[in-house]
């Protein structure tokens, strides 16, 4: 069993960008068995892997009609088989010190539900997320750093009505579990491409939702705390 899976969404991406980010996995395929899991919505990347050299043995390739990224997330999950699981972009890359973490993962963490790293996030430095689960209030995990335990998605799945931040209520939903154990780890494990969507574009959805998923997972004082934040927020965009 790999101790790892990978899972890559796919519709539109840049040839080189893809090329850079499974050649970051290749490194680390060649220490630790991490497998890789590409959903496409479009053309089928195999092709241009093999012309590229690319090794396919340790890859699967799952055709999915293109209904946003947290399909294309569950219908990954459902055909991972590692331990562990993470999720990357076509642009996005994996740094090698990914490899010191797997080399302890299956003996140091393996009661932990997701463990949690730094991320270089584009050109703006490092992105540390905040170490409460509470943080998740004010900030979601960067998810190009976070190994979730595949456990985990035996009671939950990525809820697909938020098409930007339905990974922001996946977390919170981790900590609605008061057994639920979370590692923070102050490496940098990946870097995040910034100029994608989720960087641009306001899930509406979402943020509507918000103070009742807070509600819903962590009680009705925080619940407050969020609705408190969301109109300081507009009020700050009015002044503006």
């Amino acid at each position: 069993m790999p101790i790892l899976t990978l899972i890559i969404p796919l519709k539109d991406w840049e040839d080189e960008r893809l090329l850079l980010l499974l050649n970051s996995i290749r490194w680390i395929q060649k220490y630790h068995s991490v497998e890789v899991v590409i959903v496409y919505g479009s053309k089928n990347p195999k092709p241009l892997l093999e012309e590229n050299s690319i090794s396919t043995e340790h890859i699967k390739f799952i055709y999915a009609a293109p209904k946003g990224i947290y399909n294309a997330f569950n219908i990954g999950v459902k055909n991972a088989s590692g331990s562990w699981i993470m999720f990357f972009g076509g642009d996005d890359l994996i740094l090698p010190s990914l490899s010191n973490l797997l080399n302890e993962l299956e003996v140091a963490y393996v009661s932990y539900d997701a463990i949690i790293c730094n991320v270089a996030f584009g050109d703006q430095g490092v992105f540390k997320p905040l170490k409460s689960k509470y943080g998740l209030i004010f900030r979601n995990w960067c998810q190009q750093g976070v190994l979730y335990n595949k456990r985990i998605f035996s009671s939950l799945t990525f809820d697909e009505r938020y098409p930007i931040q339905a990974d922001h209520k996946f977390n919170m939903e981790i900590f609605a579990n008061n057994n639920s154990k979370v590692k923070y780890i102050e490496i940098i494990i990946a870097y995040f491409n910034t100029s994608g969507i989720s960087q641009s574009v306001t899930d509406i959805n979402f943020w509507t939702d918000m103070p009742k998923i807070v509600s819903e997972n962590y009680g009705s004082f925080w619940a407050f705390v969020s609705r408190s934040r969301r109109s300081l927020g507009k009020l700050r965009r009015s002044l503006k």
